[in-house]
């Protein structure tokens, strides 16, 4: 039986239930690298998003966004707002590991240039392995409705003096 599954090549004999594993193995290997110049610039560009901390400009800008960014966090960290200030929200967490649920920290900063404030984000999880959603998209998708909230109180803004 085991004989029936040999072939001869080049002088040594191969095993053709080998052949047939090693050539589905290659066929995956070839489909899924196909998706990697997909993976690779997306992957970049949810990390660049995460990488750009919203900023504002007047203190009016910066109270809406601050509050639109509380709104944020306790809808969508695990874990309810344990204290809030006007420069620091906190939600409980993060639970002990395993746990993935995302802690959420929010802080209010002056930035560099004067009248400019950053509001940032720091997701943390108790599991150093892997959190729910990874926090890198977290991340993203805060700094990206931030500046939606904020590109869209400017646009008012200027259409409000023309």
């Amino acid at each position: 039986m085991f004989h029936d599954r040999l072939i001869a090549f080049g002088g040594a004999l191969i095993d053709t239930a080998v052949v047939r594993v090693h050539v589905g193995t290659l066929a995956l290997c070839v489909a899924l690298a196909g998706c990697l110049p997909m993976a690779v610039p997306a992957r970049l560009d949810v990390q660049r998003r995460a990488a750009r901390t919203p900023t504002c400009d007047s203190k009016a800008e910066c109270d809406t966004a601050w509050n639109e960014a509380i709104e944020w966090v306790s809808q969508r960290c695990a874990f309810p707002i344990k204290s809030e200030s006007q420069f620091l929200v906190e939600t409980d967490g993060p639970g002990r590991w395993p746990s993935t649920s995302i802690a959420c920290r929010l802080q209010r900063n002056l930035a560099i240039a004067p009248g400019t404030e950053e509001i940032q984000l720091t997701p943390t999880c108790g599991n150093w392995v892997d959190c729910t959603p990874e926090l890198v998209y977290l991340q993203a998708a805060f700094n990206d409705q931030i500046w939606d909230a904020l590109r869209e109180m400017r646009s008012g803004t200027a259409s409000a003096h023309e």
